[in-house]
């Protein structure tokens, strides 16, 4: 008991101490999926971590039952977090607020809702998901639809040439039937780009079936990513954005964590920090326009999907779009990041911008389900391409929106102010090779 003693998070030092010592004896074993809400409620009342409660105010159990639930991480913030994120708010203009036709302030609103989080909230860092069900209490229905439509993300439509292509699958159920008709004519790689893509992404998916590779149990996250979803990278193929694949280090992400950086004077500086990795990286030049995370299992409501959904990424996507609307800031209302999350077959987007105030929002579709037999072939794998297209079209928009601005600002001796504020400092956690389940430590840079 001893070494559950020496810090808060009981959960994550057991699991430490356990893989070291399995390490140690050399011998192969598995953590499982213990009860800790059991485990936190037989420890004793003080022991630090220990818990007599099953709920927290970072966890709302509120309101409608249909959406999403709030989220929150498993870090309790700490006493220079919950400063940081004060001060954040504290800072704030109020005419740079955005003030609803209700005359209600919607970051006056976050910064209550922030203020009884214990843990980790996207609110910490000024970013709104209004799907998030906490918000319920702070807002009514038309509140949040307001801020879900305020400057509305209308992604493009498909060329018509791409939209007829996709559509000819439809009524098609039989394996051989789909490989007859996608045989049937071939598209130049360079004059058809985005029809050869297509074509060239269902001769992948078809091979699957013939090929016996689902149901994806016993599958890696790498099996996963480079046999299902590599339709999302090799649709940029012939696009100025290029993407990066394999735990790619984020710029942004980087500048974030170390950009109050400096020489300290009396103590020795650290280290500088590497950024947040992602396994997929889109990027033009040295700008970053994007990002994909991805997990083999399906489960959409387990701890590392919602750690990336719902605060890992769209932390990332700010820090981003933080970087573009730098460069530019008079295009801050135009410019939107966006990432893609897979976990197992299931694809959701995620895109990122600002409306309007100081605020960040977040708004998502999916998540989408990849076919894993012939006869849900054309149902489902026509949304998917078409939303891959359709971010493509997004990202390469906010290139011309970037690369294209004239505007001229002229440096001073103060430093140029962005238009958005920064987030607050994570909680510093290592990546551990437990396998990908509930267990393993995330990365929350």
């Amino acid at each position: 008991m001893a070494l559950l003693t020496t810090k808060p998070d009981f959960r994550s030092q057991w699991i430490s101490w356990f893989t070291i010592t399995s390490r140690r004896l050399k011998k192969t074993t598995e953590i499982g999926k213990p009860d800790w809400t059991k485990i936190s409620q037989a420890l004793p009342a003080t022991l630090p971590g220990a818990s007599t409660s099953t709920t927290s105010p970072s966890v709302s159990s509120s309101g409608s039952s249909s959406g999403s639930s709030s989220y929150s991480s498993t870090s309790r913030l700490t006493t220079k977090q919950k400063k940081e994120y004060e001060d954040l708010y504290t800072s704030l203009n109020p005419s740079d607020k955005w003030k609803l036709s209700t005359s209600k302030i919607v970051e006056d609103q976050m910064f209550d809702w922030a203020k009884k989080c214990e843990y980790h909230h996207p609110s910490h860092s000024l970013i709104l998901d209004p799907k998030d069900s906490c918000w319920r209490n702070y807002f009514t229905e038309a509140e949040l639809m307001e801020i879900k439509t305020e400057n509305r993300i209308v992604l493009d439509p498909l060329p018509n040439d791409l939209q007829v292509y996709l559509n000819s699958y439809i009524g098609k159920h039989d394996l051989e039937e789909l490989f007859e008709h996608h045989n049937a004519k071939l598209f130049h790689p360079k004059r058809e780009a985005d029809l050869h893509w297509a074509q060239k992404m269902i001769t992948e998916a078809l091979d699957l079936y013939f090929y016996d590779f689902f149901p994806i149990e016993g599958r890696s996250e790498s099996d996963i990513i480079h046999r299902v979803w590599d339709c999302v990278e090799k649709c940029y193929d012939e696009s100025n954005i290029k993407v990066s694949s394999g735990e790619k280090v984020s710029s942004a992400s980087s500048n974030r964590i170390n950009g109050e950086r400096e020489i300290a004077g009396i103590e020795k500086p650290g280290k500088k920090q590497m950024g947040h990795r992602v396994d997929l990286l889109f990027t033009f030049k040295k700008q970053e326009y994007g990002c994909c995370e991805s997990g083999a299992k399906e489960d959409k409501n387990g701890l590392k999907a919602l750690q990336e959904g719902n605060l890992k990424v769209p932390r990332i996507l700010k820090d981003m779009l933080r970087e573009l609307v730098t460069e530019s800031p008079t295009k801050l209302r135009q410019t939107k990041v966006a990432a893609f999350v897979t976990n197992g077959l299931l694809l959701s987007l995620i895109v990122l911008d600002s409306p309007a105030g100081s605020i960040v929002r977040v708004s998502r579709i999916g998540p989408l389900s990849y076919p894993d037999a012939p006869d849900v072939f054309s149902k489902k794998i026509i949304p998917i391409l078409s939303l891959i297209w359709q971010v493509k079209s997004l990202m390469n928009t906010t290139l011309k929106i970037i690369r294209f601005d004239d505007t001229v600002v002229m440096p001073t001796f103060d430093s140029l102010p962005c238009p958005l504020l920064g987030s607050i400092s994570s909680p510093k956690t290592k990546k551990r090779k437990l396998g990908d389940d509930d267990e393993k430590k995330i990365d929350l840079t």
